[in-house]
C-alpha cells in the first residue's frame, strides 16, 4: 500500500501541519517504508544539520543521523501522533549526541589510566613484557 503524495504534500497551515503529522506517524506506525523514506528525505538536511552544530564532525554527525533514523524505525511504537515527528527528532538527535559524549568520555578516562599505567612501569618492566611479547609472536 503506497502512500497518496497528496497527504505528504508541504502544509500551508498549522492544521494542514498537524494533520500531515498525525497521518505521518500512524502511517509510520504501521510499518509503512514509503512514510519512512518520506521523513528520511523531508528531515535529514535539518536533523543534520542540528547534529552537525553539536559535534561540529561531519563523519561523527554522518553516524550520528544514522543511528537516530534507524532507532527511529526500530521504535516505531514509541511515536505519539498528537506531537512534531520533528520534535521527536531533533530530541533523538540530541540524546545520541549525549550518548557518543559520554561513551567518548568513558574511553577518554581508559585511554589516560593506560598512559598513566605504562608511564608508571620501570624500564625493567617494560623490559619484562617486551619479552613475553616476543615469545608470543615467535
Amino acid at each position: 500500500m503506497g502512500i497518496e503524495p497528496k497527504l505528504f504534500k508541504i502544509p500551508t497551515s498549522n492544521r494542514e501541519a498537524k494533520v500531515g503529522n498525525e497521518h505521518l506517524i500512524s502511517t509510520l506506525m504501521e510499518g509503512n517504508r514509503n512514510a519512512y523514506n518520506f521523513l528520511v528525505e523531508n528531515y535529514h538536511d535539518r536533523i543534520f544539520n542540528y547534529a552537525l552544530s553539536l559535534t561540529n564532525n561531519y563523519a561523527l554527525t554522518q553516524d550520528l543521523i544514522q543511528n537516530v533514523f534507524l532507532k527511529t524505525w526500530e521504535h516505531l511504537n514509541k511515536l505519539n501522533p498528537i506531537y512534531p515527528i520533528k520534535s521527536f527528532l531533533y530530541k533523538a538527535a540530541y540524546n545520541e549526541f549525549v550518548n557518543l559524549y559520554h561513551k567518548n568520555l568513558a574511553i577518554s578516562k581508559v585511554e589516560s589510566k593506560f598512559i598513566e599505567a605504562i608511564d608508571s612501569m620501570t624500564s625493567e618492566e617494560n623490559e619484562e613484557i617486551m619479552e613475553k611479547k616476543k615469545a608470543i609472536v615467535f
